[in-house]
């Protein structure tokens, strides 16, 4: 009988510890666009993934929205905690939907195919009744909108894979280092870029104004925090020795920021991607709504995203 209670103890435990580096990952397996935050609680709860029956859970960033599923925030990535899911990101379904992603961000039209318009219809991303010509007509005229949408759904993918691994989520991260060794978000080639960086820096204090924010449309912001996250990705790079060496020593070793196939295996890019996506709450905060959703309903001072475009979703 003492065994059967000390079993019956230790089995909720076990369930709930976090999975290896090498399990199966939940993003490619299961269709997280399309999820809402309590479906995706009740997917990572079922298969025992890192939740200790009745631990609360935590919001990291994602403003106007409800994400509550992390176990603790935090405001950087460390490199143990993000290389576990490397592997992922240099997959090669990922890598082809990154560049998907990136043609589709650089492109001056926008071009969706019948089967990334099927899968879009999953996802709840096209309104009833829609048709294709018309979805792309739509996302085609909010681009700056599309690559704030995706910029936010690749980074709750991250969220739900560092929450089913039993590591702290990143966010919300507002505000850029403002030397070259923060300590948190060091610059990998340091005085190098200690220039640029500030000149970034200069230029996003007047994105973080809510005056300036304020009557300005979220598809305009959507295009300049596109060409900001560029220049972080060009000083957030490793040297060019650096990146040779890793990327002829093996394809998932290979992580340059500056290559629209590999930048997702790069810390960097998602601390950039968690920075940016902080905008879209100074946004709504500026223009007096609370909320932003794919369909608001009647509800009041929500905002409904125009662009909707995920490029497909990486299976």
């Amino acid at each position: 009988m003492r065994i059967f209670r000390i079993l019956l103890f230790a089995l909720p435990i076990a369930l709930a510890l976090p999975r290896s580096a090498e399990a199966q990952f939940l993003c490619g397996t299961t269709n997280v666009f399309a999820q809402s935050t309590s479906g995706l609680q009740a997917i990572l709860r079922e298969a025992g993934f890192a939740f200790m029956l009745g631990e609360k859970e935590y919001q990291c960033g994602m403003p106007g929205e409800d994400f509550k599923l992390c176990r603790k925030c935090e405001t950087s990535l460390p490199t143990e905690s993000f290389e576990p899911l490397k592997g992922m990101f240099s997959r090669a379904n990922f890598q082809q939907w990154a560049e998907r992603v990136s043609s589709d961000n650089e492109s001056a039209s926008v071009s969706v195919s019948l089967q990334e318009f099927e899968q879009a219809k999953k996802m709840g991303h096209v309104r009833e009744g829609e048709t294709r010509a018309a979805f792309q007509k739509r996302v085609a005229d909010a681009r700056g909108e599309n690559f704030l949408f995706t910029n936010r759904n690749v980074y709750k993918m991250l969220q739900i894979e560092l929450t089913a691994l039993g590591k702290p989520c990143i966010g919300p991260l507002e505000r850029l280092p403002s030397s070259a060794d923060d300590k948190a978000w060091p610059l990998p080639r340091g005085a190098e870029v200690q220039a640029e960086l500030a000149t970034i820096r200069k230029e996003f204090e007047e994105l973080h104004s809510l005056k300036n924010l304020k009557g300005l449309s979220l598809d305009v912001l959507g295009n300049e925090l596109r060409s900001m996250s560029e220049r972080l990705r060009k000083i957030y790079r490793d040297s060019d020795s650096a990146i040779a060496k890793k990327c002829a020593a093996s394809e998932s070793s290979c992580d340059d920021l500056s290559s629209t196939k590999h930048h997702m295996a790069n810390r960097h890019a998602w601390m950039i991607n968690s920075y940016v996506d902080s905008f879209v709450g100074k946004w709504l905060k500026a223009n007096k709504l609370e909320e932003i959703a794919k369909d608001c309903g009647t509800r009041p001072r929500c905002y409904a995203w125009k662009g909707t475009h995920t490029s497909g979703y990486p299976y």
